[in-house]
């Protein structure tokens, strides 16, 4: 089934944002589900009496740290993408600077230069 579509075009751009972040807070909630199952590989090894050199090369750990800080900068490129979008809109219905600043928790300066710099040049 296909997702809804927006019933005001002018919104096509925050939902899409919003999908993307969406997909990326999937990604990082399935890497913390394998790297809980990471983890409990390693304490059932450490309760077994073998050799944690002969365990450790087949629980992929040093995968943990490189997967997570990417999809960190997927979040807040994703993030930053949908608060623009939600922004324009907001504004766009007439809501000022302060109350998009309110809304995200940022300072109103910050939301200033949020839209002012995605603005077209």
């Amino acid at each position: 089934m296909a997702p809804p579509r927006p019933t005001n075009p002018d919104r096509t751009d925050a939902l899409q944002s919003v999908r993307q972040l969406r997909v990326v807070f999937a990604a990082m909630i399935e890497t913390l589900h394998e790297d809980i199952r990471r983890a409990a590989a390693v304490e059932t090894a450490l309760m077994s009496p073998l050799s944690m050199s002969e365990i450790m090369p087949e629980i992929p750990l040093a995968k943990v740290r490189s997967e997570l800080t990417q999809l960190t900068s997927e979040l807040e490129a994703a993030r930053k993408t949908a608060r623009i979008e939600i922004g324009k809109l907001m504004v766009a219905g007439g809501a000022s600077i302060d109350e998009v600043g309110r809304t995200f928790g940022i300072s109103r300066q910050l939301a200033s230069r949020l839209l002012r710099d995605d603005s077209p040049k």
